[in-house]
C-alpha cells in the first residue's frame, strides 16, 4: 500500500473500493511535477453505481500508480474531497479525490480458475 499522510491529521476523509473504468492518465502539471488521475466505479449499498474522479499529486504515490493500476484493477482508494471549476461553457464544479493512500486489491476469478 502506497501512503502519503496519516489518517489521523485528515478531516476530510473519503474511503471507497472499486473498479479502475478508464486508463490511468499520468503527465506533468504547469510546475512539471508528475500527476496521475482515474475514474473508479463504486457500487453503493443500495445497488447503484457512483463514478469517482481520482487525482494523485504525490511523486512517490504517481509512481506506484504508474507500475500497479490499470483498467480493470480493483482498487481501495483513501483521500480528501476536493472541488474544482471545470472547464466548458457552464463551469460546474467538479468534486474530486485527492488520494493519499491507494491499495491494488487482488481480482477476483469469476472463471474458477485453479491457476
Amino acid at each position: 500500500m502506497a501512503d502519503e499522510g496519516k489518517i489521523a491529521d485528515r478531516g476530510n476523509l473519503w474511503v471507497g473500493r472499486g473498479k479502475v473504468v478508464k486508463s490511468v492518465q499520468c503527465g506533468r502539471q504547469g510546475a512539471g511535477n508528475m500527476a496521475c488521475s482515474f475514474q473508479v466505479e463504486v457500487p453503493t449499498r443500495s445497488g447503484r453505481t457512483t463514478w469517482v474522479r481520482v487525482n494523485c499529486f504525490d511523486k512517490s504515490l504517481v509512481g506506484y500508480i504508474k507500475r500497479r493500476v490499470r483498467k480493470g484493477s480493483q482498487v481501495e482508494v483513501e483521500g480528501e474531497l476536493m472541488n474544482r471549476q471545470a472547464s466548458g461553457g457552464s463551469k460546474p464544479t467538479l468534486t474530486e479525490i485527492r488520494v493519499f493512500r491507494l491499495s491494488v486489491l487482488p481480482s477476483e476469478d469469476k472463471h474458477g480458475s485453479d491457476e
